[in-house]
C-alpha cells in the first residue's frame, strides 16, 4: 500500500486529496519491505535480546533469496542473526493465520461497510484487535493439533485436521489453553535422528 494523492475529483473527495493506493508485490517491493518495515518492527519489539530469528517466506516468484546480499547486510545491521527461509515445499498447514484467525478477523470485518481502501483498512485492523481471547486460543490449539499430527505422520501432510470440539469446551469450561504432545509423536521425536 502506498499514500499517492488522487489524480481526478470525485463526489466523495477533491483532486489531490492522499489516498491509500494498492501495490503489486514485486521481487522490488518485497525486498524493500522486508529491508524497510521488517527488520525496524523486529529490532523495535525485540530490542534487547540476542536470540536468532528466522523469517519463512512462502515460494512465490516474488520472494528473495536466502541468501540475498543486501538483506544479510540490513539484518546484521540490527544486532542479531537474522534467517530468511523458504516455506518447504508441500508443507502442513502450520499457519495459526490460516487455522482460524483469519476467518474469523473476516467474519468481523465483514459486518462494517467500508467504500475506500482506507475505511477496509481501518475495520480489518479493528476487526483484529477485536477478537475474543478464546478464539485465538482455539486457533492456536489447533496449530498444536496439526504440528502432533504432522510429528507423527513424519512430516508429511497426509493427516485430516482433527475436530476437537472445541466450542463445547469452551463452553464448559474445559478448554485447556495448549494441548500436550502425543506419545507417539513424542517417541518419534526422542528417536536418533539420521543425518
Amino acid at each position: 500500500m502506498e499514500k499517492a494523492p488522487a489524480k481526478r475529483s470525485s463526489r466523495r473527495r477533491p483532486a489531490g486529496t492522499l489516498e491509500t493506493k494498492e501495490v503489486s508485490v514485486t521481487k522490488a517491493t518485497y525486498h524493500d519491505m522486508l529491508i524497510s518495515r521488517v527488520l525496524p518492527s523486529i529490532e523495535a519489539r525485540w530490542p534487547n535480546t540476542s536470540g536468532a530469528v528466522v523469517i519463512q517466506q512462502d515460494n512465490a516468484p516474488a520472494r528473495i533469496k536466502p541468501d540475498d546480499p543486501q538483506f544479510t547486510e540490513a539484518a546484521a545491521c540490527c544486532g542479531r542473526h537474522v534467517e530468511l527461509r523458504f516455506q518447504p515445499a508441500n508443507s502442513p498447514d502450520l499457519n495459526a493465520l490460516d487455522l482460524g484467525l483469519f476467518c474469523a478477523i473476516q467474519a468481523r470485518q465483514r459486518k462494517t461497510i467500508a467504500r475506500t481502501l482506507d475505511e477496509l483498512i481501518e475495520a480489518i485492523t479493528e476487526s483484529y484487535w477485536e477478537l475474543p481471547a478464546r478464539t485465538i486460543n482455539a486457533a492456536f490449539i489447533s496449530l498444536q493439533d496439526s504440528m502432533d499430527q504432522c510429528i507423527k505422520q513424519r512430516g508429511d501432510n497426509a493427516y485430516k485436521p482433527r475436530h476437537m470440539k472445541k466450542a463445547k469446551l469452551e463452553r464448559e469450561g474445559r478448554l485447556p489453553l495448549s494441548i500436550r504432545c502425543s506419545d507417539e509423536a513424542a517417541v518419534y521425536l526422542a528417536e536418533p535422528a539420521i543425518l
